[in-house]
């Protein structure tokens, strides 16, 4: 009987834990090497996008939180964010790039609506 009570409850685990990490979108997104935006009615879980950036380029991002939370942190792989957005912080963003390589822009939402625009600015000026 005791043997039951635990497959039981280790059975109830293994079905509840990957609901807490559901990830649910309803929206629509678009990416290019040098754009990414996503307008949603619906946001939870994590979006990674990826962008090849240049010592001196710089990225505007323009995020606007209805709804919920969304919180974004930009990284290169293993290292530590060079910037973050608080959650549901509203606004237009530039983040300066002082190293070369492939970084890692992460947006987490829950329970969010709303939209993000991230764009680079080439080191010349130019908006794409």
């Amino acid at each position: 009987m005791k043997k039951l009570k635990v497959f039981i409850t280790l059975l109830t685990l293994v079905l509840l834990l990957p609901s807490c990490t559901t990830q649910k979108f309803k929206g629509k997104a678009k990416a290019t090497s040098s754009h990414f935006e996503m307008e949603y009615s619906i946001f939870t879980g994590t979006k990674d996008v990826t962008m090849t950036l240049r010592q001196g380029d710089a990225l505007s991002i323009k995020m606007e939180t209805k709804k919920g939370e969304v919180s974004t942190s930009i990284f290169l792989p293993g290292q530590s964010p060079i910037y973050e957005i608080e959650p549901s912080k509203n606004g237009d963003f530039r983040v300066n790039i002082a190293k070369d390589g492939t970084y890692i822009i992460r947006l987490k939402g829950r329970k969010a609506k709303g939209s993000v625009e991230i764009r680079i600015i080439y080191s010349g000026g130019n908006v794409i």
